[in-house]
């Protein structure tokens, strides 16, 4: 690719991996506002704080996005053998996901235990192991591993996926239709907006199936997004270097304002083709600065902050000295996750499960796609 074009460099969407951090940022700001009510202490940014939980639906679209980019060409087709590179591409997406999954299950059993609470029942820990408890059938142990259990049924349908959306232009309208189709449903069958749902888009009941069409919506936009991406005019206009402020300015506006989360989820796809085709100044904000650090440590973040926020003292000082606090610690521990959890078990998993396929299916090795585009845990 064309680092000038894709925005891919040393085998990195460096902005794109900054903006999954800011994705977590949302998510984090709107477990602040359920948990400690800081709308109060800043009223303008009520609306922010209240609708953070689509930085969950950022996340999908980033994911097939990206998986579009790296591994569409395995599957759309044009590689004769493709579908037998299904289980290599399963084998790196789960080493993406589980061991960091895995460990914080075992963290979260093991703090419920110490405090006296009852074990979780052989089916939901055997559901949560598998990453398949958002599937409609069982509970979460760590709350916000729902959407980690909805993207992993995602790339169990990616490769199918793929050699529907990516092989030619007819596709996109597949697709669309698709995303239509399961934001429709989601809303239609959704509980009403209340205590337990504060927007249209925060949909993450267990025993339901909406959380993964929610899911899936978004993948598939993600997926479209990269297949409409490809077209030079679109590039052309998505690498102006204004596009990237223009498009985050709207969305946190819209997030500020009393705007339908359907707009904003309108143009999470013109986001990430502006900071994947762009180079302005948000685009080194978030590529160069702190934030593409943040985006790194965002799987981490992600699936400790929840636990860490919900049995943190938060009543011993004042509110904003304590937040830092908060922050500072989950940071450090989501670095310690990272590398000692994250970083080595993604590695020894796909180098154990690749072994594995090159000896069971004579598969030999497999050099495409070998690194991808974000760093983070679910790129």
């Amino acid at each position: 690719m064309e680092p000038g074009l894709s925005g891919v460099r040393d085998g990195e969407s460096r902005a794109l991996t900054g903006l999954r951090g800011v994705g977590a940022l949302l998510v984090m700001c709107h477990h602040f506002y359920l948990h400690l009510q800081l709308d109060v202490h800043l009223p303008p940014m009520e609306g922010l704080l209240r609708r953070g939980y689509m930085g969950v639906d950022l996340f999908f679209v980033l994911s097939g996005f990206v998986l579009a980019m790296v591994y569409g060409p395995w599957f759309d087709g044009s590689n004769p053998g493709g579908l037998r590179l299904a289980p290599v591409f399963l084998v790196r997406r789960v080493a993406r996901l589980w061991p960091l999954h895995a460990a914080m299950l075992l963290v979260v059993v093991l703090i419920e235990w110490r405090a006296g609470a009852p074990t979780p029942s052989l089916h939901v820990l055997l559901s949560n192991f598998a990453m398949a408890q958002a599937w409609g059938w069982s509970t979460e142990i760590n709350t916000p591993a729902w959407s980690v259990s909805t993207e992993f049924l995602a790339y169990l349908l990616f490769p199918l996926l793929a050699f529907v959306l990516l092989r030619s232009r007819m596709g996109v309208a597949v697709g669309l239709g698709c995303v239509v189709a399961a934001l429709a449903i989601c809303l239609a069958l959704a509980p009403p907006i209340g205590a337990m749902r504060r927007g249209w888009l925060d949909i993450y009941y267990n025993y339901s199936l909406l959380p993964v069409l929610r899911c899936l919506a978004g993948f598939i936009l993600g997926m479209v997004t990269w297949r409409v991406g490809q077209s030079p005019l679109v590039r052309r206009a998505f690498s102006n270097d204004w596009a990237g402020l223009v498009t985050l300015t709207a969305v946190l506006c819209f997030l500020l304002g009393q705007v339908h989360d359907l707009l904003i989820y309108a143009l999470l796809p013109l986001l990430v083709l502006a900071f994947h085709h762009g180079r302005g100044l948000v685009w080194r904000a978030l590529a160069l600065g702190p934030l593409h650090r943040f985006g790194v440590l965002s799987y981490a973040v992600y699936l400790i902050h929840y636990t860490l926020l919900s049995r943190f003292p938060f009543d011993w000082t004042p509110i904003w000295e304590v937040l830092a606090i908060y922050l500072l610690v989950a940071l450090g521990l989501a670095v310690v996750a990272h590398r000692l959890i994250e970083v080595p078990g993604r590695a020894a998993f796909r180098h154990c499960g690749e072994w594995l396929l090159a000896v069971g299916m004579k598969l030999g090795p497999v050099a495409p796609a070998a690194k991808s585009p974000l760093r983070d845990g679910r790129g």
